[in-house]
């Protein structure tokens, strides 16, 4: 199963940065959230432990490759039918301009999982997983307000390890195309950190709407990334 089978394609226009990065710098706005331009490729030479040489921080970073994809599309999907009923015009283009930057980042991070399965990693089972988790529970059925709700949630708590990130020296040693590939995912998660909850405020601002997707928001980013990263720890031999 695809995990990025209902994005929308990406324009010419997507994938044309300045001379000498893989993606567009340019100052925040949180005001006008858009995509930014990207030409990521993930060449073989990549390192298959490329944090540093250590095998646990790059199954932690893989661990996202691994559940952005679906969990990015159903983020997509959803905004996009809402956008298209919300009557406030300052609201909608920053909802499509979310779901611009999450349709992209799906993509995006389902590209280099093809290098997890050169380097012989067995992801498809996990992945699959994913899919059904996301696409079959979460949408299907615990509903759109319920995916606006979790997004919200995840969008937060993302911030939160974003700022961790920054803050510490976790990516230093990472090998510079795969530092520059979080650098850009972590530039737009911050760019467009309240959209989420703005629409969840617009569509439905029920309190219990809202506790329960704070629960499964920190659920799926806590259960996804540490199990991600055991089911790659353990293909390596190293889970001890």
């Amino acid at each position: 199963m695809s995990s990025t089978a209902s994005l929308p394609k990406q324009k010419p226009s997507e994938v044309r940065p300045e001379v000498g990065h893989m993606f567009e710098h340019r100052k925040y706005d949180n005001e006008r959230v858009k995509p930014r331009k990207i030409a990521f490729d993930f060449p073989a030479d990549i390192p298959k432990y490329y944090a540093g040489g250590d095998p646990v921080k790059s199954a932690i970073l893989n661990s996202i490759n691994m559940f952005l994809p679906a969990w990015e599309d159903v983020m997509a999907r959803t905004f996009k039918d809402i956008a298209a009923n919300i009557q406030d015009p300052y609201l909608r283009d920053q909802a499509r301009g979310f779901l611009g930057q999450e349709a992209v980042h799906g993509r995006t991070h389902a590209k280099f999982c093809d290098n997890l399965r050169a380097q012989g990693y067995d992801i498809d089972p996990y992945m699959n997983f994913c899919d059904w988790f996301f696409k079959d529970f979460v949408e299907k059925r615990l509903g759109p307000q319920m995916v606006v709700s979790a997004t919200s949630s995840f969008e937060h708590y993302s911030d939160l390890v974003i700022l961790i990130l920054l803050d510490t020296d976790f990516l230093d040693d990472c090998h510079p195309r795969m530092k520059e590939f979080f650098r850009w995912h972590m530039a737009e998660e911050v760019e467009h950190n309240s959209v989420a909850f703005e629409v969840l405020e617009y569509v439905n601002n029920g309190y219990w709407l809202r506790q329960m997707g704070n629960a499964l928001g920190l659920f799926m980013i806590l259960f996804f990334t540490v199990g991600g990263s055991f089911y790659l720890i353990a293909q390596d031999g190293k889970l001890f």
